[in-house]
């Protein structure tokens, strides 16, 4: 089964951070593998939001890829390294918004 099928195991608990239009300015996304409480659709409105951007595969504007459960595809992981981009949960992207709103105001 591909991880875009998995719901995640936590939807809806979580309280997401509303930040500033800009807490994520200059911060591009991607998505592999599973996150905790937002299926994809809503994490890119959420990124979207709050002024970041998304991509499908890692590229040298990636700055973040985000993953909670599930597998992270090979070559996603291997170019990710490569590049020195870090793999991190949903809960960072709350504290990227929660800190960039504080940066912004």
């Amino acid at each position: 089964m591909r991880n875009k099928s998995i719901d995640p195991p936590n939807r809806g608990t979580k309280t997401r951070p509303q930040g500033s239009k800009e807490s994520l300015k200059g911060k591009c996304f991607v998505v592999s593998g599973v996150l905790d409480s937002m299926n994809r659709k809503e994490c890119e409105e959420y990124i979207l939001k709050h002024g970041g951007a998304m991509a499908k595969s890692i590229t040298v504007k990636v700055t973040h890829v985000l993953n909670d459960h599930g597998e992270i595809g090979p070559v996603k992981l291997k170019q990710a390294q490569a590049k020195g981009i870090p793999v991190v949960s949903e809960d960072v992207l709350f504290q990227l918004v929660e800190l960039g709103s504080k940066l912004c105001t």
